[in-house]
């Protein structure tokens, strides 16, 4: 027994948190987190998608995962949940609450992010 992938559930979910839509998932561990994270917890009400991905945001950068703050971030650019301006609130904010190290380094990912999105719309 265990966490099985309800597709629909996880589906929305994934697609509410990504904005994209959802890939397949691999293996056991991709059914089990697809299921809690995408089809559980960015499903629910309580909290805005904002203040989730500010929760997830603050946690990616607190370990240092580059890739997942990464695809979180890039996210979140796309749905429209943070701006530039935003952005470097919270590079602010996580420099002085989580030190230097994690705040630079977010505002570099961001920083890359916010780049490759303007080079983009510049060749639209």
């Amino acid at each position: 027994m265990g966490i099985e992938l309800e597709r629909e559930s996880y589906a929305r979910g994934w697609e509410r948190a990504m904005g994209t839509p959802a890939p397949e998932l691999p293996g056991g561990w991709g059914a089990f987190s697809g299921a809690i994270a995408f089809g559980d917890v960015w499903n629910r009400e309580q909290l805005t998608d904002r203040e989730r991905r500010l929760i997830v945001l603050t946690v990616l950068a607190l370990w240092g995962r580059e890739d997942y703050l990464t695809l979180h971030l890039d996210a979140s650019l796309g749905k429209g949940e943070f701006d530039a301006a935003d952005v470097d609130d919270i590079t602010v904010t996580l420099c002085t609450y989580a030190g230097m190290p994690v705040g630079s380094s977010f505002g570099a990912i961001a920083g890359r992010l916010l780049a490759q999105r303007a080079a983009a719309a510049a060749d639209d």
